[in-house]
């Protein structure tokens, strides 16, 4: 459920009153469709990478489950993660059914706003979902490429193939995880995020200018 008028965070806020407010400089706090684009092209390097790789496991063992249930698990992340992560963010009460946000930009906004901090099992469930996503997946396709075409399921194109296609997931898991630490978590206006790092100075004075956060923290 979104904000109202008075309660309404200066994140979503039509008229914020921005003035001689620095926010700005320290925080991603009004939507800008530049951060959009470039969170967008960070991530899809490394999901399209992993689903090349458990392309290739499918054709080289007639196995498409890992494909398939990797697939479903991103689906299923986004529900998962609009709950316990998206749902506490400033951006979630922002006004109509859909979010519009800095990363997950047009989802369904299908539970309630909370601007309370995440508990701990939402935070346990987002480091998961991260190692998920950015280590064993892509670890473990990329190993098994590389095993099953040394051990002769395919030749040595198929080999230079999968150690390229290795080699690219491994830069953008490097370039994913950079653009996040540099540009996204140290300005990140969901603070409960185990992963945000944004200064608790700064955070004071975000949640000073915002009634209804301040008392839910």
């Amino acid at each position: 459920m979104e904000e109202t008028g008075r309660e309404q965070n200066c994140t979503v806020r039509k008229d914020p009153g921005c003035g001689s407010c620095t926010m700005g400089t320290y925080l991603n706090c009004r939507w800008d469709k530049n951060i959009l684009n470039s969170f967008l092209a960070a991530a899809s390097g490394l999901f399209i990478g992993t689903i090349i790789l458990l392309a290739m496991i499918w054709l080289m063992t007639a196995l498409y489950w890992p494909l398939v249930l990797y697939i479903f698990l991103i689906v299923a992340m986004f529900g998962y993660e609009i709950k316990f992560l998206c749902s506490h963010c400033p951006y979630y009460a922002g006004e109509g059914k859909t979010l519009k946000c800095l990363a997950n930009n047009g989802m369904p906004k299908i539970f309630r706003y909370n601007p309370a901090p995440m508990t701990g099992g939402e935070k346990f469930m987002m480091k998961f979902l991260i190692a998920t996503f950015l280590v064993i997946f892509p670890a473990a396709s990329a190993a098994a490429v590389i095993w099953l075409t040394i051990s002769g399921y395919s030749g040595t194109i198929a080999l230079a193939a999968g150690t390229g296609v290795v080699i690219l997931l491994i830069y953008a898991i490097a370039a994913f995880y950079q653009e996040l630490r540099t540009f996204f978590c140290r300005k990140c206006v969901n603070f409960s995020c185990p992963f945000n790092s944004v200064e608790k100075r700064i955070v004071d004075e975000y949640l000073m200018k915002n009634d209804t956060m301040r008392e839910a923290w």
